[in-house]
C-alpha cells in the first residue's frame, strides 16, 4: 500500500522533484528486494554510475546489475561514445559470465542426476545476449570484444558477435575449423570479397565438390587462375574416385567459364586439357571435342597438349594433335601402330605435298597388304581410291604376283564390259537425236478439201494442227477440247499462258520478246503434245470410261 501512494503522489509531482522521487523510490524498492525493479528505476536517476553499480556488485546481484547498465545504456546520449564503449563491454562480460555460470550449474546437476533446472534460462540469457549484441555491435571494440569472449571458451558466442560484424573471415575460419563445410559454403556466398574464396578454395573443393563449383560459378567476379592450384590439388587427390569426366566437377567449371566468357589465358585451357587427359575414363570423346571446339582460337599450348596426350597415352587426340601441328607422318605412323587405318587415311589425305602424301599412302598400303590376308581384291579396291597410288606403285607390295595379275584381269574384264556398254548407250543416244531432227524435219500434204476432225469445217480457213496420225485440228477447236478434258492446272497454266500472250500480242517490247517467244513454245507444246483422238491420254480415258460403264450394269 505504501508503494502505490508513494507512486500516486510521484505522478502529481513537478518535473524538477522526478530525480529526487525516483532515488527514494528505488532504494524504496531494494530494501522490499526488489533489485530488478529497482534497478530500472535507479537507471533514470542522476545518481552516478559507480554508485548503483558498487551497490548491487556488494548484494552480489550481477542479474539486477546488468539490468541497470542494459537500461543506463539505452538512455545515454549518441555523443557519449566512450561511456557508451565501457558500458557495453562491462554488459558483455556480465552476459559471459552469467552463461558460464549457467553451464557450470547445468553440469554439477547432471553429475549429481538432479533434475535439469536451467536450461530455460540459459536459452534465455543466449536469447537476450543476441538481442544486446545485434542492438550495441557498435559500441563493442571488436579486438577487446573478441579477446573477452575468447578468454572464456564462448565460442558460439563469438560466431555471434562475427556474424552481427560481418567478420567473414572468422566465421568461414570457424566453420572450416569445425568441418561444417555446408555452413562456411554458405557463408562464402553472402561475402563479396574474393580471397577468402581463394583461401578456402583447396579445403572445399576436397569436401564438397559439386557444392563449391556452385560457389564459384555464382561468384562471377572471381579469378579462375587464382583457383588452378585448388584444382589441381583436386584433381590429384581424388582422380581414383571420379569415374567419369563429367562427374569432375573442376572440369565442369573450367568449361563453364570458357563457355561463359572469352578466357584467353593458355594455363586455364592448358589446365582443362591435363585434366581431360589425365582422366581414368579411357573414352576420349570429351577431349577429342574440346580440341574440335579449340581449333580455331588455338588458346592451348599445342606442345604441351600432344606431350599430355601422349604420356597419357591418349591415342586419337595425339593423332589429331599431330596433324593439326603438320606432323602428318608422326600421325599416320602413330594411327597405324595402333591399327586403325581410316584415321591413317584421313591423316595422309590432309597433306598437300604430293611426294609426302604418296609415301605415306605406301605406308598405308603395307598395312593394309599385310591385314588383307587373301582378300586382295579389296584391299586393291580400298588402295586405289585414294588416287594417290597407281598400280604400278602397288604391284611390288603384294608378295603373290599371281593372284595380283588375277584380280587385275578381272578388273580388266569390267572396265571392258563398261566400255562396251558405253558404246552401245552412244548409239542409242545417236539413234534419239537423229529421231528427234527427223521429227522436227516431219511434214505431211494436205487437201485443200481436209476437214477438223472435230468442228467438220475446212481446215485451211483458219490456224490449225496436223499430228502424225494424220488427225487435224483447227486450233481454237483443239484448245477448246483440251480444256474440257485436261485437269485442273493444266487447264488453268493454258488460261495463264493465253492471257499473258494476248496481252503482249497487243504491244511487245523488245526487252519482252524471249519471254513472248518462250511462253508461245510452252503453249504449243501443251496442245500438239499428242492427238487428243487417238493419243496415250485418251485411249487411258476411253479404257476407264468402259470400266465405269461396266460397273453401273
Amino acid at each position: 500500500m505504501k508503494t502505490l501512494i508513494f507512486g500516486s503522489h510521484f505522478l502529481k509531482m513537478k518535473n524538477s522533484h522526478y530525480d529526487a522521487i525516483y532515488r527514494e523510490y528505488g532504494m524504496d524498492l531494494i530494501k522490499q528486494a526488489k533489485t530488478h525493479e529497482a534497478a530500472k528505476v535507479l537507471a533514470k536517476t542522476t545518481l552516478p554510475i559507480e554508485e548503483i553499480s558498487l551497490k548491487f556488485m556488494d548484494m552480489k546481484d550481477h542479474d539486477a546489475l546488468r539490468i541497470y547498465l542494459l537500461e543506463k545504456l539505452s538512455l545515454i546520449k549518441k555523443g557519449a561514445l566512450i561511456q557508451k564503449t565501457i558500458l557495453s563491454t562491462w554488459l558483455l562480460f556480465l552476459y559471459i559470465t552469467k552463461m558460464n555460470t549457467l553451464d557450470d550449474i547445468q553440469v554439477q546437476n547432471s553429475f549429481l542426476n538432479i533434475s535439469d533446472t536451467v536450461s530455460t534460462e540459459i536459452k534465455e540469457i543466449q536469447n537476450e545476449f543476441s538481442e544486446f549484441i545485434n542492438k550495441y555491435k557498435s559500441n563493442l571494440n571488436r579486438e577487446a570484444s573478441y579477446h573477452l569472449i575468447n578468454s572464456h571458451g564462448r565460442q558460439n558466442e563469438l560466431l555471434i558477435y562475427a556474424e552481427s560484424i560481418n567478420d567473414y573471415p572468422y566465421i568461414l575460419q570457424y566453420w572450416v575449423r569445425n568441418q561444417n563445410y555446408d555452413a562456411a559454403l554458405n557463408a562464402l556466398n553472402k561475402q563479396t570479397d574474393p580471397e577468402l574464396i581463394y583461401k578456402y578454395a583447396s579445403v572445399l573443393i576436397l569436401q564438397k565438390p559439386k557444392a563449391t563449383v556452385d560457389t564459384w560459378i555464382l561468384h562471377s567476379d572471381i579469378n579462375p587462375l587464382k583457383l588452378i592450384p585448388a584444382i589441381i590439388d583436386y584433381n590429384q587427390q581424388y582422380k581414383l574416385l571420379i569415374e567419369q569426366v563429367w562427374h569432375n566437377q573442376t572440369i565442369r567449371y573450367l568449361f563453364f567459364i570458357i563457355d561463359q566468357a572469352p578466357i584467353t589465358e593458355p594455363i586455364i585451357h592448358n589446365t582443362l586439357l591435363s585434366l581431360l587427359a589425365s582422366s581414368e575414363n579411357q573414352d576420349e570423346t570429351s577431349l577429342l571435342q574440346y580440341l574440335e571446339w579449340q581449333k580455331s582460337k588455338d588458346l592451348y599450348n599445342s606442345e604441351f597438349a600432344l606431350r599430355t596426350c601422349i604420356q597419357y597415352k591418349r591415342i586419337l587426340s595425339s593423332i589429331y594433335l599431330y596433324s593439326k601441328m603438320g606432323f602428318f607422318e608422326e600421325a599416320v605412323d602413330l594411327a597405324l601402330k595402333h591399327n586403325n587405318i581410316d584415321l591413317a587415311s584421313t591423316s595422309a589425305d590432309k597433306v598437300e605435298n604430293s611426294i609426302l602424301k604418296k609415301k605415306l599412302w605406301i605406308k598405308i598400303a603395307k598395312k593394309v597388304i599385310s591385314q588383307s590376308d587373301e582378300d586382295t581384291k579389296s584391299s586393291l579396291k580400298f588402295l586405289m581410291k585414294n588416287g594417290s597410288l597407281n598400280i604400278e606403285d602397288l604391284i611390288p607390295l603384294y608378295p603373290d604376283s599371281e593372284e595380283i595379275c588375277s584380280v587385275l584381269k578381272e578388273y580388266t574384264s569390267n572396265i571392258n564390259s563398261l566400255l562396251k556398254k558405253m558404246e552401245e548407250l552412244t548409239v542409242s543416244a545417236d539413234n534419239i537425236r537423229h529421231n528427234i531432227e527427223d521429227h522436227n524435219k516431219w511434214f505431211t500434204i494436205l487437201n485443200v478439201e481436209e476437214k477438223c476432225n472435230i468442228c467438220k469445217n475446212i481446215l485451211l480457213n483458219d490456224q490449225f494442227y496436223v499430228f502424225p496420225c494424220q488427225h487435224c485440228f483447227h486450233k481454237d477447236c483443239l484448245f477448246s477440247k483440251i480444256s474440257k478434258d485436261s485437269t485442273f492446272w493444266q487447264y488453268r497454266r493454258v488460261q495463264d499462258l493465253q492471257s499473258i500472250i494476248s496481252k503482249l500480242e497487243s504491244d511487245i517490247p523488245m526487252k519482252q520478246l524471249d519471254q513472248y517467244e518462250r511462253l508461245c513454245k510452252e503453249l504449243d507444246d501443251i496442245i500438239s503434245a499428242e492427238c487428243i483422238l487417238c493419243g496415250s491420254n485418251m485411249i487411258r480415258r476411253s479404257i476407264i470410261l468402259e470400266y465405269l460403264t461396266i460397273l453401273t450394269l
